[in-house]
């Protein structure tokens, strides 16, 4: 913008041709020299606008009018120019439009940029214009000018953009950065230090990449910090001590990296922090009993490490909040070597944890959580009431399954590979809400119940599997007829030789995993036009639009559960959706899911469209502005928590066809083009306000001069000699009024105005100036001078010279301190004192009475 307004002010300092209509008089060129410009300009001007910035203090001094006089046209253009470049870039409240984002801000972006791969060229705009002004892409700014006068970066939101290459030690330049997120690109190399140098910085989001070497020690002073994620790296290395003066963290993810050694106690500082994720790393050494302390504490995952030999304290019962104890991938793994058996403080801790919903997985998979193996038998969980997964899988636990009812929340029961044996438990038929019962691969007896699924109701999208494959088990108790809701595997067992048993061949097969049979779904545009829709802009019919067969463009988003708490998704969609709508202020049916797929972990990977708000008036897009809001809630996380879905991830927010041009726009938080366009108009006002105060003032004193070309054309010069009449010249009468300045003005009558000044030799006269409507002709003002100059009495004033250069007519008289004749009828007339005036008047004439007869 300074470029714009700089070159609008260099064309219109161009000198423009134009007639003059003056030859210059060597008398008004004091500063002609330095001028040489030929005669068909108008060189004061123009070369002055040139060559000097303080263009208006020229064209107010008196000694530097110019003799040729520009059009008032060319005179606006030109004090409007400089009047708006100087509003827009040298004013200070308008300071930013010149200077814009802080330089050494766009030094570092500029460095970033330098040390980064774009293949997909998604930084092109970063080459040119301002990062703030022009929307580079990712880069988000306040809203404000900081205190300092300039624009500061406050996202940098570079997510999924595909980008290799390394991070710039530059990024801690970005002083005022809330939100550095560099999310499931290609990057290489370390984490640099200077990072640490951002107080600022609440988000940082590096997850997904290729990083390694270490974490550095500098990145502990980010004490503003809420959530710190590198999980997904090739990150190695101890976890820093220093780390636990982040004391406002709450989402620490560590997991998935090659961190090695101790965890430090130290991190039990961490008051606020609710997620520790370390897990998949190669973390060694004993658990930190100083962890129970944590007050917030809700999700601790610390499986697949190689915690050889440790134990679980008992003072973890201590962790009141704790809503998930699990392994794999879930909450927190308790990770308990060889030949353990469950003691009364393991119990008292279990118990202590039972007023809180929760999962429990132990030792899932051996290859994934090393040498664990577990002994002894189950114990009682019955006073776990929120219990909603239970996982002890794959390990050696040995003796029968406690007969005490379990949590009504349970929806998922996994005992398979172990050495367990009995009876299936009768209690396991009254669990509303079970999706899967694993107890293959054991040494069970006895009979399988139909009332692990005829005690219960399901709904269309409710799921149960039943796996007791590889028992002993030898019979079927009740009708075999489930409804088909309900998976039954009984391979491997007796009862599939038992040919007295109906209908038991489909069940004796490897049967379907739960989520291999495909769920029931309503589709309130199965009646409408195929393909009726637009082809452009990715236009879709709305699933359960309010409107019937309403198109609209969505806005599609990919989204992973990291942490479920349930295995099976379709009795849960309605729930997630909801949960969805309601953290996006959206409406129900805007929502829909879609596809999913599970994951190993398990994490529940999905694809989300998210539609406009549907009716007959509507365009069928969402506006930028609720493109940006919604973007805002995903990538700053802030989501309603929710202990049931877990942790989530935003793997991409996908902007196709009409949503394309928002990825290289800044958020509202940005300076708006409502906030420039302001700025701007206020440039405007300020410069026309100028522009005209100053040409008003200009163009008063150009018509001093303007005015002597008009009057030249009606008479030239006398050639008069009278005796005691001076022939003055323009200019010694000009210097004695001040330029015939109002102020020196004593009269003013239907031929002209009278002045008062002071010529050289100090004498007081007064100059009686015709106006052009009252010019004479030469002959009639060569009489008047002549008849004036003969005219002598005392109470005449006499003419003392004229002036007849510059189309001029100017006659010069004595000077009347005490006023004129009118003054004193005036005076005299006033009731005060006019009986005092007449008395003397009257002496007076006495006087004068006896003066002539004596």
């Amino acid at each position: 913008m300074k470029i714009t307004f700089l070159s609008f002010f260099i064309f219109l300092g161009f000198p423009h041709q134009i007639n003059p209509v003056l030859p210059h008089s060597p008398k008004y060129h004091r500063h002609s020299h330095t001028v040489s410009i030929s005669n068909s300009f108008c060189p004061p001007c123009f070369s002055q606008l040139r060559t000097q910035p303080r263009l208006l203090k020229v064209f107010a001094d008196r000694d530097m009018m110019p003799s040729c006089i520009c059009t008032t046209s060319m005179l606006v253009s030109i004090v409007f120019a400089v009047s708006l470049y100087c509003c827009c870039c040298c004013s200070p409240g308008l300071l930013a439009l010149a200077q814009r984002t802080h330089p050494s801000e766009v030094s570092a972006l500029h460095a970033i940029a330098t040390n980064l791969i774009d293949t997909n060229n998604v930084l092109e705009n970063w080459r040119k214009g301002d990062p703030c002004i022009t929307n580079w892409t990712g880069v988000l700014c306040f809203d404000a000018f900081g205190a300092d006068g300039y624009f500061h970066v406050t996202v940098l939101l570079l997510m999924n953009r595909n980008l290799s290459g390394t991070l710039a030690p530059q990024l801690g330049q970005l002083s005022q950065l809330h939100i550095l997120n560099f999310m499931w690109n290609h990057l290489t190399g370390s984490i640099p230090k200077e990072i640490g140098n951002i107080a600022s910085l609440r988000l940082l989001l590096l997850n997904g990449n290729k990083l390694s070497g270490s974490l550095p020690d500098e990145l502990g002073y980010l004490s503003n910090l809420d959530r710190f994620q590198i999980d997904e790296n090739q990150l190695s290395g101890s976890i820093p001590k220093s780390f636990s003066n982040l004391h406002r963290i709450k989402h620490i993810h560590f997991n998935n990296n090659s961190l090695s050694g101790q965890i430090p106690p130290e991190l039990s500082n961490l008051t606020t922090v609710v997620h520790l994720l370390l897990d998949n790393n190669h973390l060694s050494g004993y658990l930190p009993s100083e962890f129970s302390t944590f007050p917030q504490l809700s999700i601790l995952q610390l499986d697949n490490n190689n915690f050889s030999g440790a134990e679980i304290p008992a003072s973890y019962g201590n962790l009141s909040n704790l809503v998930k104890l699990c392994g794999m991938s879930s909450s927190f793994c308790i990770i308990v070597w060889k030949r353990y058996h469950y003691d009364d403080g393991m119990l008292e801790a279990m118990r202590l944890m039972g007023s809180r919903k929760f999962e429990l997985v132990l030792c899932k998979y051996r290859r994934s959580l090393r040498n664990c193996s577990l002994e002894g038998p189950i114990p009682d969980l019955s006073w776990i009431k929120n219990l909603s997964y239970l996982d002890l899988s794959q390990n050696q636990l040995s003796g029968t399954i406690p007969p005490n009812n379990l949590s009504n929340n349970l929806t998922t029961i996994v005992l398979s590979d172990n050495q367990l044996n009995g009876s299936i438990p009768e209690s396991f038929s009254y669990l509303p809400l079970l999706q899967k019962l694993s107890l293959d691969n054991n040494f069970f007896t006895g009979s399988v119940t139909v009332d692990l699924w005829q005690n219960r109701s399901f709904s269309s999208a409710a799921r149960l599997l039943i796996d007791v494959q590889n028992n002993s088990l030898s019979n079927i108790i009740g009708d075999l007829d489930p409804p088909v809701n309900v998976m039954l595997r009984l391979q491997g067992n007796p009862v599939c030789r038992n040919a007295n048993i109906k209908n038991i061949s489909p069940f004796c097969g490897p049967g379907a995993d739960i989520n291999d049979v495909p769920s029931n779904s309503t589709n309130s545009n199965k009646h409408c036009p195929i393909q009726a829709c637009p082809i452009d802009n990715y236009f879709e019919y709305v699933p359960e639009s309010p409107v019937p067969c309403f198109c609209a463009s969505p806005l599609r988003i990919g989204y992973r559960l990291k942490s479920p708490s349930f295995c099976y998704f379709p009795p849960y969609e309605y729930a997630f959706e909801s949960y969805l709508t309601s953290s996006l202020s959206l409406n129900l049916y805007q929502v829909s899911i879609n596809s999913y797929s599970w994951e190993k972990g398990p994490r529940l990977t999905m694809y989300l469209k998210l539609f406009p708000v549907a009716s007959a008036d509507r365009s069928g897009y969402f506006n930028t502005s609720e493109i940006l809001r919604i973007r805002d809630i995903f990538t700053s996380w802030k989501f309603h928590g929710n202990d049931f879905f877990g942790p989530y991830e935003l793997l991409n927010f996908t902007l196709l066809g009409h949503y394309s041009y928002v990825n290289s726009e800044t958020s509202g938080n940005s300076m708006s083009k409502g906030i420039l366009v302001a700025i701007v108009l206020a440039a405007v006002v300020v410069a026309v306000s100028i522009s005209a105060t100053i040409t008003v003032f200009v163009t008063k004193r150009h018509k001093r001069y303007q005015l002597a070309p008009s009057r030249r054309r009606l008479s030239s010069k006398l050639s008069i000699k009278i005796e005691d009449v001076k022939s003055f010249t323009f200019e010694e009468l000009a210097l004695a009024t001040n330029h015939f300045s109002s102020s020196t003005q004593v009269g003013q009558g239907g031929y002209g105005t009278v002045h008062r000044g002071t010529l050289a030799d100090n004498t007081i006269v007064a100059i009686k100036r015709a106006k052009e409507g009252s010019l004479q002709g030469q002959k009639e003002f060569l009489t008047e001078i002549e008849l004036l100059s003969r005219l002598h009495h005392r109470n005449l004033v006499s003419l003392l010279g004229y002036c007849d250069e510059e189309g001029e007519q100017m006659l010069v008289y004595e000077f009347m301190p005490n006023g004129a004749l009118q003054d004193w009828l005036s005076e005299m007339l006033k009731p005060a004192t006019f009986f005092l005036t007449l008395s003397s008047q009257l002496k007076l004439l006495i006087l004068d009475f006896h003066d002539l007869h004596r």
